[in-house]
């Protein structure tokens, strides 16, 4: 695996010796997504999640020495990450390392978003923030232009990012609107990830006439429906 980064007026390729997946438990979250497991269950508004090792410990078991060089790290709680304590800290110690870092999102905790994108540019390349865009509940919340404005922040740095939708059938009458405000705010339309059991039939739309809806003409097509 190799990551292109820019170095002066050439591009350098870094190899990838190892990923790692982090699964941080912790369920603690500031949405109530009505297809979320984790916002049904009991623990959904636990205290405030703290690590269970310091901080310098796990990024010293992270290190290219012991992992055999570079990797690329995907970080994600089952509630939000950016929740956890010290979070921003673990991220920024693996940075330093060298490393790659994925960093999955709402998309919410401004704070956390604020101090990362301001990294020094040579980290902060290495920071890419894969956002989960929770539409209907951003709205109903009136928090969707607080998304966005964290969004542009994450555009304005040298940070990367993804938008990912989890599709619905309730939202199936809103995809043009959601489809034009992602082009509007982020420059796109938003990738689609699949949150729910494939052959499902139930109440909810067949997986083939789901596919079919959702890359119906030119509107949001998915590259995982195709």
């Amino acid at each position: 695996m190799l990551h292109t980064i820019n170095g002066g007026n050439q591009t350098v390729g870094e190899a990838i010796k190892r990923l790692v997946l982090g699964y941080i438990r912790s369920n603690r979250c500031n949405l109530r997504c009505k297809y979320c497991y984790i916002s049904q269950i009991k623990d959904w508004g636990e205290a405030k999640p703290a690590f269970q090792y310091p901080i310098q410990q796990m990024v010293a078991g992270l290190s290219k020495e012991r992992l055999g060089g570079t990797a690329q790290i995907n970080l994600t709680a089952q509630g939000e990450t950016l929740m956890v304590k010290d979070i921003d800290q673990l991220v920024e110690g693996l940075l330093r390392q060298g490393h790659f870092v994925e960093l999955v999102t709402n998309g919410t905790v401004d704070r956390v978003i604020e101090r990362l994108t301001r990294l020094p540019e040579e980290m902060a390349s290495h920071l890419m923030f894969k956002i989960s865009f929770h539409y209907e509940e951003l709205v109903n919340r009136k928090m969707l232009d607080k998304f966005f404005a964290n969004v542009d922040k994450i555009k304005a740095s040298p940070c990367s990012f993804t938008l990912e939708m989890v599709p619905y059938d309730e939202l199936e009458e809103k995809i043009e609107e959601i489809q034009e405000l992602c082009i509007q705010r982020a420059g796109a339309c938003c990738h689609l990830t699949i949150g729910r059991k494939d052959d499902t039939d139930g109440d909810c739309s067949p997986t083939t006439a789901m596919k079919n809806i959702w890359k119906d003409g030119n509107r949001l097509i998915p590259e995982c429906l195709r």
